[in-house]
């Protein structure tokens, strides 16, 4: 994602906000709330807290739901930069790798039924 912000606030602000998170998807709704409110401080609009969010949400889902192989309890850091004129996040976990664009593209030409769950986030064709 590539968003750029364009908001009130002094060029030499920066802001940031630190979770450490545990691998549930309550969690989900706590860096949300977080998030919205690291946004209403910094004067970042409605609408880009709000696709954001959406990312967040796609991204913890999947870290929570593919990335571990066992049932114990796991961090999950998310810090988020509001540096200048950028907003810089990073997520780190625990988990499996995953490269997505090592993955091969998924078969389109296949009808739904027959197609896998999932790899259409990436797909650009």
């Amino acid at each position: 994602i590539a968003i750029k912000f364009i908001g009130n606030y002094r060029k030499d602000n920066h802001e940031s906000l630190v979770l450490k998170l545990k691998n549930t998807p309550d969690q989900i709704a706590y860096l949300t709330a977080q998030f919205k409110d690291f946004g209403n401080r910094n004067n970042i609009f409605d609408e880009i807290v709000s696709k954001v969010s959406i990312v967040f949400d796609e991204l913890l889902n999947n870290v929570i739901s593919y990335a571990y192989t066992d049932n114990k309890e796991h961090t999950i850091e998310v810090n988020v930069l509001l540096h200048s004129d950028k907003l810089i996040i990073s997520l780190e976990d625990d988990g499996i790798p995953f490269n997505p664009f090592k993955k091969d593209p998924p078969d389109t030409k296949l009808s739904v039924q027959d197609r896998l769950i999932g790899g259409l986030g990436i797909h650009n064709g």
